[in-house]
């Protein structure tokens, strides 16, 4: 986590995103939900407000980016 609050760049991709978010005993704690992948129909694309609510789904073609906690959150793709 040193590494991420120090302006590190992480990116978790499918299952490897999981471990980001609250889907996992023992997860690092970065963001307060559950997140879906691989998901027919996501959320809008666009920021997101903070609090997160408690289940993020993401399709295929989209991505969960975080630049900056609280207003940094937005999921991008198609």
């Amino acid at each position: 986590m040193e590494y991420i609050n120090d302006n590190g760049l992480v990116i978790g991709v499918s299952a490897g995103s999981l471990i980001f978010s609250n889907n996992l005993d023992n997860n690092l704690g970065l963001i307060d939900t559950k997140l879906d992948v691989h998901c027919a129909a996501g959320e809008g694309r666009g920021k997101l407000t903070y609090p997160l609510k408690n289940n993020i789904k993401l399709t295929n073609t989209c991505a969960l980016v975080i630049r900056d906690f609280p207003d940094g959150v937005e999921i991008i793709g198609k």
